[in-house]
């Protein structure tokens, strides 16, 4: 009996353990999880700074620089890209600069909208042709 009510109980606790937290910024953003990635803005990351950043889905496996707002985007992760914007990411960073690009060219409009209120890039900044890679993010990093 007591094991009957002890054994839920306890697995239930474990349940409701937070997890653990990233050990890094960019692990943060990789994770697409916003409430993680503010705590280390809120430690005084810089949202205008460039990330050492691999991954199978998003780079083919590359190492790449990326801002964390292209990461961001990358991820389809719109709450952690508002985040960062109220953080003061800009899109006037050079590294940020093809943000809305990569946006529309993933087909995701509720990021290029709230990048630019007409989902267009600004002016001055060109476009590049869709990659139509398995890997669109490369063509927006160095």
């Amino acid at each position: 009996l007591v094991g009957a009510v002890w054994l839920p109980a306890y697995e239930s606790s474990e349940a409701a353990q937070p997890p653990p937290m990233p050990a890094t910024f960019v692990q943060a953003l990789a994770e697409r999880s916003v409430e993680q990635a503010y705590v280390f803005i809120r430690q005084g990351q810089n949202p205008n700074t460039v990330l050492r950043f691999r991954d199978d889905a998003l780079t083919g496996g590359q190492e790449v620089l990326v801002s964390p707002l292209m990461l961001a985007v990358a991820g389809n992760d719109d709450n952690t890209a508002m985040m960062l914007l109220s953080f003061g990411a800009s899109t006037d960073y050079p590294p940020n600069r093809g943000v809305v690009c990569l946006a529309r060219e993933l087909g995701i409009t509720s990021i290029a909208n709230l990048l630019t209120p007409s989902g267009e890039p600004e002016s001055g900044v060109d476009c590049p042709p869709r990659s139509g890679g398995e890997y669109p993010l490369l063509a927006y990093v160095d």
